[in-house]
């Protein structure tokens, strides 16, 4: 192989040293993926492969470099009012009770990281204004910190599109943004002021812009410690939980409850989703309850819609998806995945609207996390197979179809295969014998 090509030690090597220097986890399944990261990154820096690839090896690594690795890595998927379970239960239960906490100083600290282009950070801003009864009063400070400057750069601009606001209730427009000269929406004044951006590497104790301890009273990180090593999670937490102050509050994602219930903080589930609290008079892993009556905020009331059921929502996906109206149907996956983060078919829609988009990375985490879920869905298998053939990757595409060809075997043969469209046992297992014709026997 050449040197722009590395062998296997070389991009073992390389993937320690991005682990160590940004947190992310690239396994040995992945590698070809980090690969092609770090091939677009040299091209970014007008450097050779293996000059990149010395220059990743220094510690610390060049920031120019650092960066050019950071903005083909990182996902900058987010938008306004993203999973709003969680968003009511901090306006319902974290900041009512961290306003009469705080009511003595009237100081508030909010921190969104991982913070992207900073639609977060701008609701947090908007939920406080909401919360507190007097807020020109109090000294409210929103902090959003990322790793990647050009997300941090659009966060200060804070110009969104429709785009921003596909999931989002029509007051949060109408009610905290105004229209800009290019048609674009921006917080309000009294909203931009509460909010300030940071550059932070989360697995970074040197990094300057890490908060003061015991300085926040409400953090936010979600969704991107799913992307890190075990190690990496250990790090960040040990690191992010000093930063919240005795009483303050700490939200993730869906599937990265876990790692925080071991540092000892108090879980409180309400409103459909859990928040944590550090409460060092508790012995850790104390579950709360929420109180009875939460206080109300000054949200604008709207009559409330008759609820629809997620099965006709995910079949109004499918109809976007089939008409080409990608963005909204993912918006709706992505919907449907925070109210049931189990639910595969969700999962699998996502997955079918991003690799039709060209975006075969994320459609591969989210048949990833598809099979988290169910390991052993046959049709998260063959995707994660198609995409690997698609990429040139057949040695990955055999293992999966072969996978797939194992489930299938145990499977009664008339028998239709989940999220398939109908297909049969039998059908999708002769499909496949064609498909690896010539490369591997699937296994009888």
């Amino acid at each position: 192989m050449t040197r722009a090509d590395p062998d296997v030690e070389d991009i073992a090597r390389l993937s320690r040293c991005v682990r160590e220097a940004v947190g992310l986890d690239y396994p040995v399944g992945r590698y070809a993926e980090l690969q092609r990261g770090l091939q677009r990154a040299a091209a970014d820096c007008g450097l050779a492969p293996s000059r990149f690839h010395a220059g990743l090896m220094l510690k610390p690594v060049p920031p120019a470099l650092l960066q050019a690795l950071i903005r083909v890595l990182t996902v900058g998927e987010t938008y306004l009012y993203r999973e709003p379970q969680t968003l009511a239960a901090i306006a319902g239960h974290a900041l009512p009770e961290a306003i009469e906490r705080r009511r003595g100083v009237r100081r508030l600290r909010l921190w969104s990281a991982a913070c992207c282009t900073g639609e977060e950070a701008y609701m947090l801003a908007i939920i406080a204004h909401q919360c507190v009864p007097d807020p020109e009063a109090w000294d409210i400070q929103v902090l959003g910190t990322d790793i990647n400057d050009r997300f941090l750069e659009r966060a200060a601009r804070c110009r969104y599109g429709d785009w921003s606001f596909r999931d989002a209730p029509v007051w949060l427009r109408a009610g905290y943004f105004q229209r800009t000269e290019d048609g674009l929406f921006m917080p309000v004044p009294a909203i931009r002021e509460m909010v300030s951006f940071a550059r932070l590497n989360l697995v970074d104790a040197a990094d300057p812009a890490w908060p003061a301890d015991a300085s926040i009273d409400i953090a936010l990180c979600r969704n991107v410690m799913m992307y890190f090593s075990n190690e990496g999670i250990r790090d960040a937490l040990a690191r992010i939980v000093p930063a919240i102050a005795p009483g303050g509050w700490f939200g993730v994602g869906q599937c990265e409850r876990q790692p925080v219930r071991l540092m000892g903080l108090q879980p409180l589930s309400c409103d459909d989703t859990t928040l944590f609290r550090r409460d060092d008079s508790l012995p850790p892993g104390t579950a709360m309850h929420p109180p009875a009556a939460p206080p109300a905020t000054r949200a604008p009331q709207r009559p409330a819609p008759a609820p629809v059921s997620l099965e006709v929502r995910l079949a109004h996906a499918r109809t976007l998806a089939d008409r080409g109206e990608r963005g909204e149907a993912l918006a709706i996956c992505d919907t449907l995945v925070a109210v049931d983060p189990m639910n595969v078919s969700a999962r699998l829609l996502k997955a079918m609207v991003l690799t039709e988009s060209g975006c075969a990375g994320a459609a591969r985490i989210a048949l990833r996390q598809a099979l988290y879920a169910d390991e052993t869905l046959v049709m998260a298998h063959v995707g994660l197979g198609a995409l690997a053939m698609g990429e040139g990757r057949d040695d990955e595409a055999v293992r999966h179809y072969a996978r797939a060809a194992r489930l299938l075997a145990g499977m009664d043969p008339d028998a239709t295969v989940p999220e398939s469209g109908g297909l049969t046992a039998a059908r999708m297992r002769a499909s496949l014998a064609t498909i690896l014709a010539g490369r591997r026997r699937i296994p009888q």
